[in-house]
């Protein structure tokens, strides 16, 4: 569920309404977009749906999320998310993936050294792609299979990057 706010809202009233919201056990995603402030709700369904949003000081409405992908949904959130890359280009643009312009990332399936990838990145930018792609881990079942070149392949893909300009994108394999 959602819940729109009035448009005269308070910082108090939001506040509260977040309080209320945690204190039902319930998980609220704030977002304000387009002069609009809506409140996005998640948790266990009909926990939310016996609790008494619509009468919270602020609320202008209740909605429900038809959607099952919430906080993806345009219901939710009207405006594109956009992830702005440095691109670190002579020209000082930079690659913006989620707008109007079609984002191009290319490369190959792994980084097997630096002349490869330096060829790669040449013939990519040539090409028009915005970004190039590579993985630096290839993790696989079995242990006598290429495991890419890890953090060795992050400095190559670093080192081309800085060379031509391309910010590039690659697998996470751990959070740290």
């Amino acid at each position: 569920m959602m819940l729109v706010l009035k448009k005269d809202v308070t910082d108090t009233e939001i506040d509260a309404i977040i309080r209320q919201a945690s204190a039902w056990g319930v998980r609220t995603t704030m977002s304000r977009n387009a002069g609009r402030h809506v409140i996005g709700l998640s948790g266990d369904d009909q926990t939310i749906a016996m609790r008494p949003f619509h009468g919270l000081q602020g609320v202008e409405s209740v909605a429900e999320i038809s959607k099952p992908y919430r906080l993806a949904s345009r219901e939710f959130q009207p405006e594109s998310t956009i992830i702005s890359f440095n691109a670190e280009h002579t020209d000082g643009s930079r690659v913006d993936v989620g707008g109007k312009r079609v984002v191009v990332a290319a490369g190959p399936c792994s980084v097997e050294s630096r002349e490869i990838m330096n060829r790669t990145a040449s013939s990519i930018r040539n090409s028009g792609a915005a970004m190039m792609r590579a993985g630096a881990f290839k993790p696989r079942t079995s242990p006598y299979s290429f495991q890419g070149l890890g953090v060795e392949g992050l400095r190559i893909l670093m080192e081309t990057r800085k060379a031509s300009g391309l910010p590039f994108i690659t697998e996470v394999m751990d959070t740290r």
